[in-house]
């Protein structure tokens, strides 16, 4: 798996290439340790439609062809979660939602497909994570202390970087 040069949209995305199998995994430490955190990205689906010009990205239609049987098992910090395209979200975008209580994000992608051109992959665009809460309180806010105090932190554009 490797991204594509072309992107829709110029987002970051992640798409099985020229193969019927692939995956990709990895680590990334979180700033917050002992955390609640809400991930969250989405997959975008190709649909087919034979008036669409050509369009290396295959989102969200694309003109080489029918989409083949395609398949996602997402595991992220011991969650699991498959997606396919008998899901229903040819030409559309399938938000992914998941919550961890973790120092770090353990992830894994398997893509298998029955066909082996990329414009008929899936791809999953780059997400987000935000803090749901710390080890000091709960999902309630119960221990959170009570008085004057200072937030700091560095805050990053979600939009654009």
């Amino acid at each position: 798996t490797e991204p594509p040069s072309s992107t829709p949209h110029g987002v970051s995305m992640l798409r099985l290439t020229s193969g019927s199998s692939g995956f990709v995994q990895g680590s990334m430490p979180l700033p917050v340790p002992s955390a609640s955190w809400t991930l969250q990205f989405y997959i975008g689906w190709p649909a087919y439609d034979a008036g669409e010009p050509a369009n290396e990205a295959g989102f969200p239609t694309q003109n080489v062809g029918a989409p083949g049987k395609d398949t996602i098992k997402i595991s992220i910090n011991g969650k699991e979660q498959t997606v396919s395209t008998s899901d229903g979200y040819a030409g559309k975008m399938q938000v992914i939602m998941m919550t961890v209580e973790a120092d770090s994000l353990i992830f894994r992608f398997d893509f298998t497909s029955t066909t082996t051109d990329p414009a008929l992959h899936p791809f999953i665009a780059a997400g987000e994570v935000t803090l749901n809460h710390d080890a000091t309180t709960d999902e309630n806010g119960v221990g959170f202390g009570e008085g004057k105090g200072e937030f700091k932190g560095k805050c990053v554009n979600a939009i654009n970087g």
